[in-house]
């Protein structure tokens, strides 16, 4: 059959069926149709070839002509098939036929066994078919299947010998009017098309494909070079190409020219015509570099077709010729620039194509020169890369400057292996390269991108491997520049890990000793544990190598590197343990296998069964010990499963572990017991029988970490007993499935009797879960009558879940809700569910809505609404109807409660508030389904919809004058007035039904015997109610923009259930909200919304909706820029809303397009915040306060990278503004820039982190730009800083300390514009500034931004300026100066501050110790005179003084050992002067007196003890508090020194007699006593035990910490006093003491430490409690009722104290208490305990007491027990008089759980009873 289309016509058909419609029919016939271009080759037939396909001869139709002739034979066959195929298809596939549509896989089977029956000998028919099939070929779409089922039949046709292939040559004529008929009516559809059809046949398996291209190579480059020439023109014109058009259109010109155009495969008659298409393409390359804003991807695809086309023409060594040239060529210089960033691209591209095309096989021909691939690899290419490395700011930047440097060393490793270049591994050794290149990658290394450190380490690898042909003194020399390098980097680990694998681990053991030391401390930190932990392991891997070899003696092994490891476990956190065993234990066993493991356990076991005595084992240990078990048997290196129950031993530390205080030990055994590696390992009954007494006791863990773990371990074992019970069921196990099912009948009563909503939050979410395992686990499990489902929901558990939709907490309501609604459940809920009690929840869940006031119940309501939705839908009706019917009534409702509103928002606050309805609405709208809705319903949904719309709409509109208002926090609504007395609030029923508070304030009299604080109070309720409105509005917004709700499909249809109209609508709505609104509330809620609605708008493919984001952002701009507009904005609050509008905007888009809009905005809020001049305030402070919101946005991520210096530099520009707003909002935008650059602060300490500072390379690489500005800064700031006055006070200079100061120099060598050299003299001459803190901060940066090689001329420079500023304060040529003193006090500092950095040890392993103490030396002598000259009686200036003071210590602690007879002279001058500046009053008054005060009292009290206590006593007759303080604090800081000091009793009598006969401010008093505590004797415990005791008594709340050190002393007293059988203590006393610890244990009351120093105190006097002393016992039985409540404290540290104080007891009486414990035990085992100890101690004496405490428990009558709001459901709207107020305080204890207290109290009184009638405990 032969098809030809006339001129002009386009034959690009998507689908087959045209050609099957031309199949169908038998003969030849002619049609005229009209043909239509649609999309990309999609092709509609009209009417008259619809009627071919049915048979029937077309009509006659005008148009271009279609002649057809056919091949009988093989058409018909072909027919029969495809109509023998149509007539078996299905029903609903026939369908498509009368539609002129046949099915394709249908087709295509038929074309598949058509092929399979054509005659091969038949050539006519064969080419005829293939022409056919290659038509449809050509015109298939490239995601369509049929496309690969022609290729392989085509395949299958031409046979094995495809070269050979006669049939090629008509097929390529095929393609060559194919291709024709693309250039004549080019789009970029067609090309397209036409470029993905040359694209399949090279490189996917088509045979034939390259047969056929290779025969029409000319056509082929003739339509690229027109293709690509339309592209780049087009790009050039609009800008409206696609990069992937423009990428995938050079892949295909790089794949096609690499596969067809080699050099020496072309013919010598097509050389000419070859060359003159390259080149013309070479000429398109050129013209695409010059595109600007094309991403990575097209610039590369680029340069692979520009490297590719050249290796088309020219031999290897003119292509390297062609590519040097091209690249010394290209401008580098403004490679920062905005406008063309893409330079770096277009160099990289050539780099990149050239390292990738130019293969080992291609370099090492012969006739490419060798030393020109030197040459143009070391000499162009790599000072390419290095160049664009240093300017490079985007991080997927770097990550192609990372992949070319190791695609260029692997390239020299490929060449260094030929023998033709041996000389370039010399070459580039003794050019410093690999140096360089190492450098280059320790630097990468250390990225915080995991793609960036990939390609370091690869290039890493293959220096390394560069450098084995050089010798191991290479090896050597690059490990010691390693190990110079600091320890706290990960890339320090990596590169040594790399090196270890080349050099031996006893040259490391000899070049550092203690490596293991250093590692195992190393791997204890998170960031460093992977790196840190490989080292280990490869160090144990080559010595245990090694030593197989030599000798056989493992367990030498296990004692170099298990057995540090394990000592190092057994006294490290819990936090650093796992890091240990997750990491570095781990890796060992891979080494060392079982035996590993076993010495490992035995060793931890030694330790722990080692003693028989009940003592407090090693909490360390056990964590330890079942850390490596757990992980021991959890990979299977443990071959016995069963080790755990052979060993009984074993079997009770996990019991006991279970039951331990500490979380993670606790979640180590039930991981143990319910985890297992292999899952069908059947569950042990021990295990069972330890889990079932262990979890009620764990379900109330306050730790969120250890009840995540803890269910996740349940979980895993419910499911290995559903597996193993289904596996019972295959075999006759009979006793474990009874074992199964007795555990899970007491897990299924056990759980919901939990979800007593008395239970604490942690109980009722825990239980909750699991019953929420328990339900879809054993959902659907029944055997032989035991069905676990109808177990767990019975009535009383279906009551407690309905309770649950009333918590306080979300995430338990949700899970409830989860429960009830289940639909495998639903019918068994609904027959345990009283009817009348259904029908009642839909009304009280109204009531409640209408009148809430907090969200708890708005959200309670809207669950029980949902439940009622879903039990009244799950029978014949549709959930959608009732769903309708629902919100329809709510919503009639809610429009009531508007009105009310609109006419008294007072009445709304208090009576009716409006957002608990709209959050009910919100709730049912999201339980709405949409699919498959008929269209009645639609339009009924539809106009529900619109009318949620308008109420929205409504409640923002009365709620706006509110949440709009200039100060919404204490804003009244006026009241409109006709009169004097008369007052419109609605009708006389509303106005009857205000409160008279409200009345009186509306009216405006009658408030004067109201208080001030109830108009607070009022305006606050109305606050509250209208922001809470706006915020529910504007959810319910959002649900109804959400992809869950329809859209129309265009602005005429309504086949959705949200119009166009109304998505505009909501978003100006948003809009206008957050341009309006000021309560910050309101409008973040606001932009919430608005986030989630622009993706919908930016991403929406018609652009009557898509331009509406960039309008609004132009429309924005200008207001901010206009100087009216802009004060319409808020400029208070931080600009309110008007940030968060930018920011949901632009986040909103991730393409090209959102990232112009961004560029746009960026750079025009740049230029408004550096407009010179004080005009434009309100502009200014408007795009600073946008410019921080963006800056802020992580979801902008890198994208606002490029920006940050020049908002760095806006930022500080603004510092110096007159306005304050201005420097407000400057201030906040560079506390969030500096965030956004150095991350957020990761630890506690002041010292800042590694992780939070950057290198001088990085920082300034990344910040193009900021470099010269500072320095720039600077030098202005030093110029000014000798002119004194304002000038000197320039407030831009602390924030650019702050800056360096988080700088620290690069191990690189850095260019001028990166370098941090520069900075160095500008921040020593910062020391002369006036500003204390900023002179402190200048020498904090001084030491950061100085090389630690670097550090003995920076230390020598400023000891030469502290010279002589010394000089010219105190010498023969002094000045008056006042501004000397502060020079001098900088200088100090920065001496300081350098050496204490250098004196880091930790900063460099091999740093030469004895070199920095020679520094110091040298820095000691040169400071001598002027440090004696400071620090003595002349220098009037106190704190120089103090500063001077504070070096010579730092001085003498780091010079320790090398002291002479001058500094012993030194050392006494010093405390003379410390002494004179105690008793000098003539520097009082000057600032820094107080440092002075601190540093001499620390000198006196270390270096001169014999004079402390008589300088103690007259300061205390002096009272002179200031001084008196210092001394104190510098007692109290050395107290370890003083309790073994002669003169130690001296001072305890001059404190005592102090505290005895004086009154002191608490501070002094709480310091006095801290100090008495630590060395109190007998004599001071009698004296002054009473006198703690009186003032304890008079403490109140405010002096927490007073009673903490009142506390502490009492104790140490007690302590003291009751050591002897005759103890000094009266029954007053003991009295006394416990009231004060029973009043202070109440958290309700007390301060966490006052709770704390009260069970410490406990802990101290545990014999107390166990005291044989008659008058003791009679006394202190209250203190148990203390140490209950304790036990039940909310914090988690008192517990654990009081916890110790039950094991401790135990301790003593565990000969007759039956209780075992070796460790303190869970509070909620502990109270158990304590009970039973009690009863024990106290029960046969004191019975009436235990009683008393017991049934108080019982009870709940506890201090700790604060009863909850029980939320029941309301019968009437006076049912909510007892509801909480909108501000009431909440439940103080969230801990404390009154049901297991009053059960263990019950249990606790039964045992008394039976314990007063034998006198025998049995045991628990």
């Amino acid at each position: 059959m032969l098809l030809t289309i006339s001129r002009n016509c386009l034959f690009l058909v998507s689908n087959i069926q045209l050609f099957c419609y031309i199949l169908i029919n038998d003969f030849a016939f002619s049609i005229k149709y009209n043909v239509r271009c649609c999309g990309f080759g999609v092709v509609t037939a009209d009417v008259g070839l619809r009627r071919c396909a049915m048979g029937r001869k077309p009509k006659k139709v005008q148009g271009r002509s279609y002649k057809v002739v056919s091949d009988l034979p093989i058409c018909r066959r072909i027919a029969l098939k495809i109509r023998e195929d149509i007539e078996q298809t299905p029903s609903h596939d026939n369908c498509l036929l009368k539609h002129f549509k046949i099915p394709e896989a249908v087709t295509l089977q038929s074309l598949k066994r058509a092929s399979d029956d054509v005659d091969n000998n038949s050539a006519t028919s064969s080419t005829i078919l293939q022409k056919t099939l290659f038509r449809y070929f050509l015109i298939s779409d490239a995601a369509s299947p049929a496309r690969g089922i022609i290729a392989s039949i085509l395949d299958r046709l031409n046979g094995a010998d495809s070269q050979s292939c006669k049939s090629h040559g008509i097929i390529s004529i095929e393609l060559g009017d194919f291709l024709d008929s693309i250039h004549r009516d080019l789009n970029v559809d067609t090309g397209r098309h036409a470029k993905d059809l040359i694209v399949y046949c090279v490189s996917s398996n088509f045979r034939n494909g390259p047969c056929i291209l290779q025969r029409n190579i000319t056509g082929i480059q003739k339509f690229l070079i027109h293709y690509m020439d339309y592209l780049i023109s087009l790009h050039e014109e609009t800008s409206e190409v696609s990069e992937y058009d423009v990428a995938s259109g050079f892949k295909c010109v790089s794949l096609f020219t690499k596969n067809f155009l080699r050099k020496c495969d072309i013919d010598c008659n097509d050389i000419e015509i070859q060359r003159n298409n390259v080149t013309n393409l070479l000429g398109i390359c050129k013209r695409a570099y010059l595109l600007s804003n094309l991403e990575w991807d097209s610039y590369s695809a680029i340069g692979m077709a520009f490297v590719s086309l050249l290796q088309g023409i020219h031999d290897d060594s003119q292509v390297l010729k062609e590519v040097a040239k091209s690249m010394r060529h290209a401008n580098v210089s403004d490679i920062n620039a905005p406008d063309v960033s893409s330079t770096f691209h277009q160099r990289m591209s050539v780099c990149n194509a050239t390292l990738v095309l130019l293969s080992h096989r291609t370099l090492s021909k012969k006739r490419c020169a060798d030393e020109y691939v030197d040459d143009i690899l070391t000499e162009v290419i790599l000072p390419s890369i290095k160049d664009v490395d240093q300017k490079c700011k985007l991080i997927s930047d770097q990550l192609i400057v990372a992949k070319c440097y190791a695609q260029w060393s692997r390239i020299i490793v490929i060449m260094c292996e030929d023998p033709e270049y041996t000389q370039l591994v010399l070459k580039i050794q003794e050019n410093g390269t690999l140096g360089d290149l190492f450098g280059i990658a320790i630097d990468k290394l250390g990225h915080p991108t995991d793609a960036i450190r990939h390609q370091a380490n690869e290039m890493l690898v293959n220096m390394l491997k560069i450098g084995t042909n050089i010798g191991s003194k290479f090896f050597e020399d690059l490990m010691e520049k390693i190990l110079r390098q600091s320890w706290k980097k990960r890339s320090t680990f990596t590169a040594f890990n790399c090196i270890l694998r080349h050099v031996s681990h006893d040259s490391v053991f000899a070049k550092l000793p203690t490596i293991i030391e250093r590692l195992l401390f190393a791997i204890m930190q998170q960031s460093l544990a992977p790196y840190a932990s490989e080292t280990y392991k490869i160090l144990a891997e080559k010595s245990l190598e090694t030593a197989m070899q030599i000798w056989p003696d493992v367990d030498k092994q296990y004692e170099i590197f298990i057995k540090p490891l394990l000592e190092v476990m057994c006294q490290s956190s819990i936090g650093a343990l796992q890091f240990l065993v997750n990491y570095c234990f781990l890796k060992l066993l891979k080494v060392y296998g079982e035996p590993g493991a076993l010495y490992t356990l035995k060793s931890f076991e030694d330790k722990l069964f080692g003693s028989t005595d009940l003592v407090k084992r090693d909490s360390h240990a056990l964590a330890a010990y079942l850390n490596c078990l757990k992980l021991s048997a959890n990979h299977a290196i443990l071959k016995d499963e069963r080790y755990i129950s052979k060993h009984e031993r074993v079997q009770g530390v996990i019991e006991s572990a279970l039951l331990h205080q500490s979380d993670e030990i606790r979640h180590i055994a039930f991981s143990l017991l319910c985890e297992s590696s292999r899952p069908s390992t059947l569950i042990p009954s021990y295990a069972l029988n330890s889990i079932r007494h262990a979890l009620p006791y764990n379900l109330s863990c306050q730790d969120s970490a250890f009840r995540q773990k803890l269910l996740n371990s349940i979980k895993k074992m419910l499911l290995r007993m559903k597996s193993n019970l289904l596996q019972f069921q295959k075999s006759t196990e009979k006793d474990s499935t009874q074992m199964y099912h007795a555990f899970l009948n007491w897990l299924f009563a056990f759980i919901p009797i939990q979800l007593d909503d008395r239970s604490p939050y942690m109980k009722r979410i825990t239980s909750v879960t699991i019953f929420q395992h328990l339900a879809d686990i054993f959902g659907d499990y029944t055997v032989e009558g035991f069905q676990p489902i109808r177990v767990l929901y019975t009535a009383g558990s279906v009551q407690s879940l309905f309770i649950l939709l009333s918590d306080s907490y979300p995430d338990v309501r949700e899970a409830a809700y989860a429960l009830l609604t289940q639909q495998t459940t639903l019918s068994l809920i609904e027959t345990l569910l009283p009817a009348e009690w259904v029908r009642s929840i839909y009304d009280n869940a109204v009531i409640r809505a209408r009148k809430c006031s907090q969200p708890e119940n708005c959200m309670d309501a809207a669950y029980h609404m949902g439940l009622y939705a879903v039990l009244m839908s799950n029978g014949d009706l549709d959930r959608n109807v009732v769903l309708l019917k629902i919100c329809k009534d709510v919503l009639s409702i809610l429009k009531d409660d508007i009105s009310s509103a609109k006419k008294s928002l007072y009445y709304a606050a208090i009576a009716s508030p409006m957002y608990g309805l709209m959050h009910c609405l919100k709730t049912l709208l999201q339980n709405a389904q949409f699919e498959d809705m008929s269209e009645s319903n639609r339009r009924k949904w539809r106009d529900l919809v619109s009318d949620v719309i308008s109420t929205c709409f409504d409640v923002s509109a009365t709620v706006l004058p509110v949440v709009g208002s200039v100060s919404p926090e204490g804003h009244l609504p006026e009241v409109d007035r006709t009169g004097a007395d008369e007052v419109h609030v609605g009708s006389d029923d509303a106005w009857n039904e205000l409160p008279e508070i409200v009345k009186s304030l509306v009216i405006g009299d009658g408030i004067d015997h109201h208080d001030e604080c109830v108009t607070r109070t009022v305006s606050q309720q109305i606050l509250v109610c209208c922001w809470r409105s706006a915020k529910e509005s504007s959810l319910l917004l959002q649900e109804l923009t959400s992809v869950h709700f329809p859209l129309d499909s265009s602005a005429v249809e309504c086949d959705g259930i949200v119009s166009w109209k109304q998505l505009k609508a909501i978003g100006e709505h948003l809009r206008t909200q957050l341009r309006e609104a000021r309560h910050r509330g309101a409008f973040e809620i606001t932009y919430y919304v608005f986030k989630a609605y622009c993706p919908r708008l930016w991403n929406n493919k018609h652009p009557e909706l898509s331009c509406i984001p960039e309008k609004w952002i132009e429309d924005t701009l200008a207001d901010i820029q206009d100087q009216q507009k802009s004060k319409e904005l808020c400029a208070t609050r931080r600009s309110a809303g008007l940030p968060f509008f930018m920011q949901a905007l632009l986040s909103g888009n991730k393409s090209a397009r959102g990232r112009g809009c961004l560029q746009h905005v960026m750079s025009t809020l740049v230029n408004l915040s550096q407009r010179p001049g004080e005009k434009a305030i309100i502009s200014k402070v408007h795009a600073l306060n946008i410019l921080r919101g963006l800056v802020k946005d992580s979801s902008l991520g890198e994208e606002i990278f490029p920006y940050v210096s020049q908002c760095i530099m806006a930022a500080l520009t603004g510092f110096n503004s007159t306005t304050w707003a201005v420097r407000n909002s400057s201030t906040l935008l560079f506390s969030a820039l500096f965030t956004r650059v150095f991350g957020v602060k990761r630890d506690k300490l002041d010292t800042l982190s590694l992780k939070n500072r950057l290198s001088g390379n990085e920082f300034f690489s990344r910040l193009p730009g900021l470099h010269s500005f500072l320095t720039e800064c600077l030098e202005k700031i030093i110029a000014n800083l000798d002119l004194g006055g304002h000038h000197a006070l320039d407030p831009i200079l602390h924030p650019i300390l702050l800056l360096l100061s988080r700088v620290f120099p690069s191990t690189l060598p850095t260019a001028t514009n990166t370098s941090l050299s520069r900075f160095v003299p500008f921040l020593m001459k910062c020391r002369a500034t006036a500003v204390y803190k900023s002179r402190v901060a200048a020498s904090v940066a001084l030491a950061s931004v100085v090389a630690w090689d670097q550090c003995r001329d920076t230390v020598a420079c400023c000891c030469d300026n502290l010279v002589a500023d010394f000089e010219m304060a105190y010498g023969s040529k002094a000045q008056a100066k006042s501004s000397r003193q502060n020079r001098i006090h900088g200088g100090l500092l920065q001496v300081k501050e350098l050496l204490v950095k250098f004196s880091d040890d930790e900063s460099c392993l091999l740093m030469p110790r004895d070199g920095f103490k020679e520094l110091v030396l040298d820095a000691r002598c040169k400071l001598r005179r002027v440090l004696n000259g400071l620090a003595s009686e002349r220098n009037g200036c106190p704190t120089t003084r103090s500063a001077a003071i504070e070096l010579l210590l730092l001085m003498r602690s780091l010079i320790a050992g090398n002291c002479d007879s001058s500094d012993g002279r030194q050392l006494e001058e010093l405390v003379a002067w410390s002494i004179d500046a105690f008793e000098s009053q003539d520097s009082r008054h000057l600032p820094g007196f107080t440092f002075l005060l601190e540093k001499a009292a620390r000198v006196i009290v270390v270096e001169r003890p014999s004079d402390t206590a008589g300088l103690l006593e007259n300061v205390i007759v002096a009272k002179d508090t200031d001084k008196l303080r210092c001394l104190l604090s510098a007692l109290l800081d050395t107290r370890d020194a003083v309790k073994i000091r002669s003169d130690a009793a001296r001072l305890e009598e001059v404190l005592r007699d102090a505290l005895l006969n004086g009154s002191w401010p608490d501070d002094i008093l709480t310091l006095m006593y801290r100090i008495v505590t630590e060395f109190a004797s007998e004599t001071s415990a009698k004296s002054l035990f009473e006198n703690s005791l009186r003032i304890a008594s008079l403490c109140n709340a405010s002096q927490s910490e007073l009673s903490e050190a009142l506390i502490d002393f009492q104790a140490a007293c007690v302590g003291i006093l009751t050591k002897r059988v005759c103890h000094f203590l009266t029954a007053a006393d003991i009295r006394s003491w416990v009231q004060v610890v029973s009043r202070s244990s109440r958290s309700f009351e007390n301060a966490d430490g006052v709770r704390l120093a009260v069970a410490k105190s406990l802990l101290r006097n545990a014999s107390v409690y166990t005291s044989r002393d008659c008058t003791m016992t009679a006394l202190s039985t209250p203190l148990w009722k203390t140490l209950v409540d304790l036990l039940c404290d909310e914090e988690g540290a008192i517990r654990k104290v009081a916890s110790d104080v039950v094991f401790e007891i135990n301790a003593v009486v565990s000969h007759r208490s039956g209780i075992s414990d070796d460790h303190p035990c869970i509070d909620s085992v502990a109270i158990r305990h304590a009970f039973r100890l009690m009863i024990l101690i106290h029960g046969e004496l004191r019975h009436g007491e235990c009683r008393a405490i017991l049934e108080e428990f019982a009870a709940g009558r506890s201090a700790e027990a604060v009863v909850p709001v029980i939320l029941q459901e309301p019968d009437d709207s006076d049912s909510l008089a007892n509801e909480p107020s909108l501000f009431e305080r909440s439940q103080l204890n969230t801990y404390y759980d009154s049901a297991s207290i009053s059960a263990a109290a019950e249990d606790a009184l039964h045992c008394l009873d039976e314990f007063a009638k034998t006198c025998v405990l049995s045991a628990p």
